[in-house]
């Protein structure tokens, strides 16, 4: 596990990953979009608050609220079956967290508490990049 600069540059050495952080303000909303993708995602950053953010991998029975499914949650493993992530990868993903709060599964999807809304102020945008990245960066 490790703790995410916010702002900044956070290297995590053993899996060979970077995390770049940045605060923009919501306005720049429509120029980021288009560079959003598996490995870059906005977060709402109010919603992040003071505890900050770490990296980790998947733990058994970890849950999220996956973007799209307001009032649910699923299983990290349900959901990288559904993505048909490989078997043998699963290990290597890598969990945004916020406490307990699974904020984005990278490569997947982020959560729904965390998305953007029209009263968002400002966004969190962070871009994951490395060795590892399935699936295969654009």
């Amino acid at each position: 596990e490790a703790s995410v600069q916010l702002p900044g540059v956070t290297r995590v050495t053993d899996r060979d990953l970077t995390v770049e952080a940045r605060f923009l303000p919501a306005s720049s909303m429509e120029d980021v979009r288009p560079l959003l993708g598996p490995w870059r995602a906005v977060l709402d950053a109010d919603e992040i608050g003071h505890c900050g953010l770490s990296l980790r991998s998947p733990r058994e029975g970890d849950r999220m609220q996956p973007l799209g499914m307001p009032g649910g949650s699923k299983k990290i493993s349900d959901l990288l079956v559904d993505e048909k992530w490989p078997r043998l990868l699963r290990d290597e993903v890598v969990l945004v967290t916020r406490g307990e709060q699974i904020a984005w599964a990278a490569g997947l999807r982020i959560g729904q508490p965390f998305r953007v809304t029209p009263t968002t102020k400002q966004l969190l945008f962070l871009e994951i990049s490395g060795a590892f990245r399935y699936p295969n960066p654009e």
